[in-house]
């Protein structure tokens, strides 16, 4: 296993732990790093889903808090 094959196993393995923030943001970098153009259009397919989760979850956050009031 070659220095990027690492790091991406690195990543992927601890990245669920993180908030979806920050575990899109790894994504994003590591797909910088890939050698593999493959891996790395999964990895900005994968941040660009988690990113659209977290804004429909911080909409959903406002309208839920709207109706509140």
């Amino acid at each position: 296993m070659n220095a990027a094959a690492r790091m991406t196993a690195f990543v992927l393995d601890r990245a669920g732990e993180e908030p979806i923030a920050r575990r899109a943001r790894l994504y994003r970098d590591l797909a910088e790093l890939a050698v593999d153009e493959s891996i790395a259009l999964r990895l900005q397919v994968l941040a660009a889903e988690l990113e659209d989760i977290e804004a429909r979850h911080h909409q959903l956050v406002l309208d839920f808090r709207g109706r509140r009031a």
